[in-house]
């Protein structure tokens, strides 16, 4: 069964944001807020099928309230569950 990780997530983390996934093939589009926290951002990144781990490039867009930027990485534990591998605060995302 393909990998489709298109949906809402939500950080099981510190965070409390709500993130958006669009997959195309093996290109990702990344979108993550938490409106009553003031901060967002947005990234770009890819899927490896073969070793299924997901790699973003991210960052506030007009510098948001954070002003941060960075890599985050993880693994697809199954299409529900992303195990965090690295980057980005918070923890696990789980499919809303």
């Amino acid at each position: 069964m393909a990998t489709n990780l298109t949906g809402t997530w939500l950080n099981q983390g510190p965070d409390g944001g709500t993130y958006k996934i669009l997959q195309v093939g093996t290109v990702i589009f990344w979108r993550g807020e938490n409106k009553s926290a003031g901060w967002s951002n947005i990234g770009f990144g890819s899927f490896d099928e073969q070793h299924n781990m997901v790699s973003i490039t991210w960052g506030d867009p007009d510098g948001g309230n954070t002003g941060n930027h960075g890599f985050l990485l993880f693994t697809v534990a199954d299409n529900n569950l992303l195990k965090k591998v690295g980057g980005l605060g918070g923890g696990d995302f789980k499919r809303s």
